[in-house]
């Protein structure tokens, strides 16, 4: 998939390709699917790790996407939809993760993450089951990370698929507050701060009082630094390692739902709530 193409889901269940400095809507997937798209991810897939786009939904079915030019035609975009799985879950999908070269993860308001095999099929390979509805999930090492918004914080391992730590009073309200740091610690963003949790002391090891109003999305740069975006209408960057600020700057909008950057391009693109995008430098 060409890297200067900005993907948005939305609430109607289309889907859209715009040029990133233009704005301009390039391509749209009007009822990828029947409701609210919830979340987007780019996986690779297949014998010659093609790149996919993979969606979820309210309408509890996982869709995959091809979007790339194509050979016979360059200026002509394909966009075309394959491998869905339908009943994934019984409620809301919130998250897909790609989980490693062989197998994808979902977590649903139905309590459950599921990890389905890249196959033609998607086969299910396993299943965890949880005490609350999940909104976000991510893998760190041989452990999954899940977060709910009754506030429980679980860390599981993977080969006994058993609960081995749970942080109370860490809601996850978003699907982007937990991010695999380098597969022995991970991330979680809540009220106006960031947490660094090492998985084998099953501990925080470092807190950043990043914003005054609360966090709406994360991400970390291939330098290691973390970017974070308020409610205070504040974009922040934080060295990972000792927790200094490095720059910030402001953005337009609130309630931003997830920040991307191109390190090829050097933009950075949020998308929001209402269904806008804005690109930064």
């Amino acid at each position: 998939m060409d890297n200067s193409l900005l993907i948005s889901g939305r609430d109607d269940g289309a889907i859209c390709i715009y040029e990133p400095f233009l704005l301009s809507l390039k391509k749209k997937k009007k009822k990828a699917h029947e409701s609210k798209i919830l979340y987007l991810s780019e996986l690779k897939y297949g014998e010659n790790n093609n790149t996919r786009i993979c969606s979820c939904s309210e309408d509890k079915i996982i869709k995959f996407w091809l979007i790339d030019y194509d050979i016979n035609k360059p200026s002509e975009l394909l966009f075309e939809e394959q491998y869905p799985i339908k009943e994934a879950h019984t409620l809301t999908i919130n998250k897909i993760i790609d989980f490693d070269e062989k197998s994808i993860a979902s977590c649903s308001n139905d309590k459950y993450i599921k990890l389905w095999q890249k196959n033609d099929k998607f086969s299910k390979i396993k299943e965890i089951i949880s005490d609350d509805p999940l909104t976000d999930i991510c893998k760190c090492g041989n452990t999954i990370i899940s977060g709910s918004p009754v506030g429980n914080l679980k860390i599981y391992d993977l080969e006994s698929n058993k609960e081995i730590k749970c942080f109370n009073n860490f809601p996850c309200y978003r699907n982007n507050c937990l991010i695999n740091l380098d597969n022995k610690k991970f991330i979680y963003s809540g009220s106006g701060k960031i947490y660094i949790i090492q998985v084998s002391l099953k501990c925080i090891i470092k807190t950043i009082d990043a914003h005054s109003e609360s966090i709406s999305a994360v991400n970390l740069l291939k330098d290691g630094s973390i970017i974070s975006i308020g409610n205070d209408f504040e974009i922040k960057r934080w060295n990972i390692y000792n927790g200094n600020l490095i720059d910030s700057g402001k953005v337009n909008s609130p309630n931003v739902t997830s920040i991307v950057h191109s390190e090829r391009e050097n933009y950075i693109a949020v998308s929001t709530e209402c269904g806008e995008i804005e690109i930064l430098n």
